[in-house]
């Protein structure tokens, strides 16, 4: 076989190895269908001896609910029944739970559980809108704190942060990210329908 049949060959296996990819590509993404509310996932993080595994969500009302994100020619496109939809709502909330124990050793020391909510009373929380490269700060963070719960092995705390999203689109990102009261980053999590 020459050396010009196969470059042709290889060039003809190269084509077809890239039809596969981009076909492939076109197929993961597939229609999306919301619920009420959308998980961001969870994350650990450890302070000293304290261990945090944090979970977050979106919720707005009834907004997520039936929403549906759907691949088209121009990228993607959301829609709620047969309307489209290219915004958020003027108000989104994102839930965050914190559960909370003790590192290694079992303690009930009175200075651990001070400590503990010491941290979590403490925490500071930050907010962005990412469009491709532009970020845009969300200044004046609304954060409500619920009181802990406790059991037997760990401690819950609640959070709920309201972010304006007055004429936000979807296919922009949010970004939040939790920081201790010296600066120290706990955990980020990125809302991307």
């Amino acid at each position: 076989m020459s050396s010009r049949h196969i470059n042709q060959l290889s060039l003809a296996v190269l084509a077809s190895f890239a039809c596969v990819l981009v076909l492939h590509s076109a197929q993961t993404q597939q229609k999306r269908k919301y619920g009420k509310t959308v998980s961001l996932g969870a994350k650990q993080a450890q302070l000293d001896e304290i261990c945090i595994t944090v979970h977050s969500s979106l919720i707005a009302g009834d907004f997520f609910d039936s929403l549906q994100k759907i691949p088209s020619d121009h990228g993607v496109e959301f829609r709620k029944e047969s309307n489209i939809v290219e915004n958020f709502p003027d108000t989104i909330f994102v839930t965050i739970r914190a559960f909370v124990s003790q590192c290694g050793e079992k303690s009930s020391h009175d200075g651990e559980i001070k400590k503990e909510i010491d941290l979590m009373e403490s925490l500071h929380f930050a907010a962005s809108w990412k469009s491709g490269s532009e970020t845009r700060e969300i200044p004046d963070l609304s954060v409500k704190r619920s009181a802990k719960t406790s059991s037997a092995f760990y401690h819950d705390w609640l959070y709920q942060l309201s972010i304006p999203s007055q004429n936000i689109p979807l296919t922009d990102h949010l970004k939040v990210s939790i920081f201790t009261k010296d600066g120290k980053r706990v955990v980020a999590f990125t809302a991307a329908l």
